[in-house]
């Protein structure tokens, strides 16, 4: 192949290229209708171990503000006592008292207690969104690392294309005693590679679906876009 010919062949391969890749990077993810990201921020929340967690926080919290704002320290008990007098004279007299305990605030206690609460809800509020603030930046980041997986898969799959039409022409090149044998090793030698480049990108796309899988429990995907309002939704 002469210097001319590289150049050309060369030349052809890279505007190849780079349409394929601007096509690649122009298509829309393909997701399902009725996927949104604020549905899949919330498939993932319900997954996530830190709902569980932060929920029981809340709820926690919620209970001891319902405590600290009742009228009593402790709910009342009745209380039972039973005497006789088999220890001193033995006369079979037995007595039972019945009374009823009431448990009341120290001063400045009851205050105290419900201030506490009330900042414990408030930390497990900001907790939980805190919480979902990270598990939708997960999902957002698997999104985008599908997208980007499936450009470069588009890419791969372009560039393998190319390499192999440009090895199956200089094949004919070769037959027409134009081009030496060299040359076809050497055509072939890069069709093979890309070939092999394609094979890692589509087991690269297939890992990052098997984790947005394993994250969200779904097989659609949203847009990559969407309201920053829907990730605290509840």
């Amino acid at each position: 192949m002469t210097p001319f010919d590289r150049f050309f062949a060369r030349g052809i391969v890279a505007g190849v290229l780079c349409a394929s890749g601007s096509l690649a990077v122009a298509q829309p993810v393909s997701s399902s209708p009725t996927v949104t990201l604020a549905q899949a921020v919330e498939s993932a929340w319900q997954r996530a171990t830190e709902s569980a967690e932060t929920e029981g926080q809340i709820r926690r919290a919620k209970a001891d503000i319902v405590a600290a704002s009742a009228p009593w320290a402790a709910p009342p008990a009745v209380e039972v006592a039973h005497r006789d007098d088999r220890v001193l004279s033995d006369t079979g007299a037995r007595e039972t008292d019945l009374g009823v305990a009431v448990p009341l605030w120290l001063p400045g206690q009851r205050g105290a207690r419900l201030d506490s609460a009330r900042a414990g809800d408030e930390a497990a509020l900001a907790s939980r969104d805190a919480a979902r603030l990270r598990v939708a930046g997960l999902v957002r980041e698997a999104v985008w690392d599908v997208v980007l997986q499936r450009a470069e898969v588009a890419l791969a799959q372009a560039q393998t294309e190319s390499l192999e039409a440009l090895a199956a022409d200089v094949d004919r090149r070769i037959a027409a005693g134009d081009l030496a044998r060299a040359d076809a090793l050497a055509a072939r030698a890069e069709a093979v590679a890309a070939a092999a480049s394609l094979g890692q990108a589509r087991a690269r796309l297939q890992v990052s679906l098997t984790r947005w899988q394993a994250l969200t429990g779904l097989d659609g995907l949203p847009e990559a876009e969407g309201p920053a309002e829907a990730v605290l939704s509840k």
